[in-house]
């Protein structure tokens, strides 16, 4: 089997964040619920980031635009 077989063949799991109801109208998940998600701990440590500093910054822009 190729790349490009396997890539058209490719089905997503049917449980989970991808197909919940709730975002299939294109709403977003919260802040927090982002940031409760252990593979962001991951993705935050891989750029040098922790989700403490991330929470301060989204805080500061906030208070800003207030």
């Amino acid at each position: 089997m190729n790349r490009g077989t396997m890539l058209k063949s490719f089905k997503p799991p049917h449980s989970g964040f991808i197909n919940s109801d709730r975002y299939a109208a294109n709403e977003e998940p919260s802040i927090d619920e982002l940031m409760g998600d252990p593979i962001m701990d991951a993705l935050l440590a891989r750029d040098g980031l922790h989700r403490d500093l991330v929470h301060r910054c989204i805080d500061e822009a906030r208070a800003r635009l207030a």
